[in-house]
């Protein structure tokens, strides 16, 4: 990522701070779709208690019904 941002004497400061800058929000928006995914699968998680359960796997119809 930082190899990308190949410094040349012509190229302005300003320049390199929009690139630096654009990863850096990039980086945010990869950050929160993580931590909205981690949410979502933790959340997954709690459903299942597999000594207690007598149907399918819930992790599965979850699944198929995104698919549909």
């Amino acid at each position: 990522m930082l190899q990308e941002l190949k410094i040349e004497a012509n190229q302005q400061c300003g320049h390199i701070k929009e690139t630096v800058d654009a990863k850096i929000a990039d980086l945010n928006r990869k950050i929160k779709d993580l931590t909205a995914m981690r949410k979502a699968l933790k959340a997954m998680s709690r459903l299942c208690v597999p000594e207690i359960s007598e149907r399918s796997c819930h992790f599965i119809e979850l699944l198929e019904e995104e698919t549909q």
